[in-house]
């Protein structure tokens, strides 16, 4: 007879990393690095950076990285066919990256979901809803459309501006609480989307109404009564609009998954497999940590411990911790000689 299966966790920490917006986040922040050979690599090294970190400091025991659906194409396409219809092209660099990110997340052991047909923050909702009561989940992600999702457990981070959205963080950035950020969504409308929203109302003003009314259904219920009259005039026009864009931003939680929860369990890395991408894409500060991390005599020492007079410096990162390191009486003499490795803030 076989050996009983493990039941699910009751508690934890998953954190879920939405990958496209990491990946372009890094990409168009970092400067266009390159490996001498040419191998464009910003938003590879920016990516694995925010993983270590999230890793590192928000110390999961379950994690999984989150892809959109192979093609890019959801059901939402089948329900608005202009929705993201003019989206432009991924970047060229950005996409031959692609292999070394995949590269870099498989040897970090870190599980990965991409369900076709559904986009990935329909597969984040569905992680959220099934992850049990007592867990606390982080989504590592800046989408707005995420931000629904937030509440006492479940909270977006910002690993670049070191920034958690709570529910009072939510609520400060749109003026309306996370349950009501989906019907003010729905009036705002999305460009980058091409969810059409209700024409003459900004996010100013749907958080008015959506302060006042409470929801999109009420809101369209009583629009005779909506004051000023610009604003009750727009949704006489728009109220299908409103309708059209509510369905599109519904984040679906439903979603059918091929991992379980007892599937996301975080493992430690394959450090050899890490030790050699980081050397085949020149990554020489996370050489630096990876060495640190294994205790291992003869690790390339960081600026900081170097007491020769003059150092020669190509990692910004390693420069910021030298810094930092230096008594505040002490008066270096910095001069740039060539482009940093890293412009990443952490």
């Amino acid at each position: 007879m076989g050996a009983a299966k493990a039941s699910p966790p009751t508690s934890g920490h998953l954190v879920i990393v939405d990958a496209a917006n990491c990946l372009y986040r890094a990409f168009f922040a970092l400067p266009p690095l390159r490996t001498a050979t040419g191998v464009p690599t910003n938003a590879a090294y920016g990516f694995v950076t925010m993983l270590r970190k999230v890793i590192r400091e928000e110390s999961p025991d379950h994690m999984v990285v989150v892809f959109d659906p192979p093609g890019g194409k959801s059901f939402r396409q089948e329900i608005y066919a202009e929705y993201k219809a003019q989206r432009d092209k991924q970047p060229e660099d950005l996409s031959a990256q692609m292999p070394a990110v995949h590269e870099l997340i498989e040897s970090h052991r870190l599980a990965v979901l991409q369900v076709p047909g559904f986009e990935a923050d329909d597969v984040i909702a569905t992680l959220v809803a099934q992850a049990p009561d007592a867990f606390r989940v982080t989504i590592l992600s800046t989408d707005k459309d995420l931000m629904q999702l937030v509440d006492e457990r479940v909270a977006l981070l910002d690993t670049m501006k070191d920034r958690r959205y709570d529910p009072a963080a939510v609520e400060e950035r749109f003026g309306v609480p996370p349950e009501r950020v989906l019907d003010m969504r729905a009036l705002v409308g999305d460009p980058s989307d091409n969810i059409p929203g209700v024409r003459g109302i900004g996010e100013k003003g749907a958080a008015k109404l959506m302060q006042q009314w409470g929801t999109l259904d009420a809101l369209l219920d009583h629009v005779e009564d909506v004051k000023p009259t610009r604003a009750k005039n727009a949704l006489l026009a728009g109220a299908d609009d409103a309708r059209l864009s509510k369905t599109l931003a519904t984040l679906r939680d439903d979603v059918e998954l091929p991992l379980g929860l007892e599937e996301l369990v975080l493992r430690d890395p394959d450090r050899e497999t890490l030790r050699e991408l980081f050397e085949r894409y020149e990554f020489t500060r996370l050489l630096d940590e990876l060495d640190a991390e294994s205790g291992e005599e003869g690790a390339r020492p960081s600026v900081a411990e170097e007491t020769a007079p003059a150092e020669v410096c190509r990692d910004l990162g390693v420069l910021a911790d030298a810094l930092r390191a230096l008594d505040p009486e002490e008066a270096p003499v910095l001069a740039a000689i060539g482009s940093p490795e890293s412009a990443l803030r952490e």
